[in-house]
């Protein structure tokens, strides 16, 4: 159960901290609390709201031990991402369908962008010099495609053929 919950717990965390660094480091911490706690869990009970309880209290613990650094989400502002998740959550598994679909009709050059960005991981900087432009003409790009992307999922969502 727990690897199977792997990737929904690494979008719980990314979501909330946005760091992909500190997401994988409370993702660990949060493994390690469940495996030590799995004689808590209670067989036949959701594992994943379980997973997910104790990794909020882990994105919290860490939250409060990062709070000196500069750029850390008021706690009001957290609830706020907190919420939206919730309102979206519902939704995520149609969204993820019409996604692919859309991903299917951008062109090339802007697929590869995306995976060098997703996929790869790649910072702008070094997508931009694999592809002979600026860093800020391929953050115009991706900005660009991923409004596209944005607008086929929500036309789709509402039932238009995007």
């Amino acid at each position: 159960m727990l690897t199977e919950a792997q990737q929904r717990l690494y979008g719980f965390m990314l979501k909330r901290l946005v760091d992909h660094d500190q997401s994988n480091e409370v993702l660990q911490l949060t493994n390690i609390v469940l495996c030590r706690k799995a004689n808590d869990f209670k067989k036949g009970t959701n594992f994943m709201a379980w997973a997910l309880t104790v990794a909020n209290f882990q994105i919290l613990s860490f939250r409060k031990k990062q709070s000196r650094d500069r750029l850390v989400f008021s706690d009001e502002t957290f609830d706020q991402i907190v919420e939206e998740d919730g309102k979206r959550s519902a939704d995520t598994p149609s969204r993820l369908f019409h996604l692919k679909d859309c991903l299917k009709k951008i062109d090339k050059e802007d697929l590869k962008l995306l995976k060098m960005r997703y996929e790869q991981r790649l910072p702008f900087k070094e997508i931009a010099v694999a592809s002979h432009k600026t860093s800020n003409a391929i953050r115009i790009q991706a900005h660009r495609i991923r409004n596209r992307l944005m607008n086929c999922v929500e036309k789709r969502m509402r039932g238009e053929l995007a």
